[in-house]
């Protein structure tokens, strides 16, 4: 149904096209996902490889630090992969079934922040978010009263 006073379209209210909607939302991200988690882990596989053919003539501690680069990589991209999982979970999944009115907004919460948990593990993973960290140095702390 097209609403021209919000130019917009939207599903009617009917259980066909709930089911449609369901399925075309919660399955098509969800496969979205899980295609990028096996991208991501084959980039990670292929990398270590590679790696490994180069790294053979370098000293032990820079294949150290290349190995914890590729492992910090695979976590990552699990964490990410596994909370926007759970996002899409707690609001396509278990929302619907639960009447309690708090569980479904932190339900309906977990979709909204499933975003900045990912930019929050994109940063605690990151080696360039820990060179900015450590070039930060406060000489002086700023205190507000709050009186």
């Amino acid at each position: 149904m097209y609403y021209p006073e919000a130019w917009t379209l939207a599903y009617i209210d009917t259980p066909e096209c709930i089911t449609c909607t369901w399925y075309t939302d919660f399955v098509f991200n969800t496969t979205l996902v899980v295609f990028t988690i096996f991208v991501n882990l084959l980039t990670a596989c292929k990398a270590g490889k590679t790696t490994k053919r180069i790294l053979r003539s370098t000293t032990g501690s820079t294949i150290s630090k290349q190995k914890q680069r590729e492992i910090n990589f695979i976590k990552q991209t699990f964490f990410q992969g596994t909370s926007i999982f759970a996002g899409q979970v707690s609001y396509y999944v278990i929302a619907p079934f639960v009447e309690n009115l708090i569980l479904i907004f932190v339900l309906s919460a977990c979709w909204a922040f499933m975003h900045a948990v990912e930019g929050i593990i994109l940063g605690y993973k990151s080696d360039v978010f820990d060179k900015v960290l450590n070039r930060l140095e406060l000489d002086y702390f700023v205190f507000i009263d709050a009186e």
